[in-house]
């Protein structure tokens, strides 16, 4: 078994991608080559780890994949990955070089919007419930800090992809 955590995966591909955006500006050519070729690796990696996490059935993502077997190990859905992924889908989407490319991550910008939507909670001021199980109900398991704080998962990560969005 080689375990894989596809929330993580997938944050650390828009956290890469906004680091790239960040550092471009600054970078000397040789930079910038190294940082290209990683922002090739960027789109790819979005698309496998969403394939891999993704439960349409519900709609979330699964907190444990094993890459050995190809089998999702625990089906609990966090809330957190879900705006996660939306930056990093709308941050490859601002990279993307073809249509293929730009279809992936329009797919999966779709898809993670779409199941956000099921964990937030208007009559709780739009907070999200914590975690969801492979029938889309809600458990008692706290996967993250609380979603009170507008300055990190959600907050931060949609207004980054708002940001993006309207620049397309």
């Amino acid at each position: 078994m080689i375990l894989s955590d596809p929330g993580h995966s997938l944050e650390f591909v828009g956290l890469a991608m906004k680091f790239i955006g960040a550092a471009e500006p600054r970078a000397n050519p040789a930079q910038l080559e190294r940082l290209a070729a990683a922002k090739g690796y960027m789109i790819t990696l979005l698309g496998r780890n969403f394939d891999n996490g993704y439960l349409p059935g519900p709609q979330g993502i699964s907190k444990a994949f094993d890459l050995v077997k190809r089998r999702h190990l625990n089906t609990d859905m966090p809330w957190w990955n879900l705006p996660e992924t939306i930056r990093a889908a709308a941050l490859c989407l601002s990279a993307a070089g073809d249509d293929g490319q730009r279809t992936l991550c329009l797919r999966v910008l779709r898809d993670s919007h779409n199941a956000f939507r099921l964990f937030v909670r208007p009559e709780l001021h739009l907070m999200a419930y914590q975690t969801r199980d492979a029938c889309g109900l809600p458990v008692a398991a706290i996967p993250a800090t609380a979603d009170a704080d507008p300055g990190y998962h959600t907050g931060l990560s949609l207004l980054d992809a708002i940001d993006v969005i309207e620049n397309l």
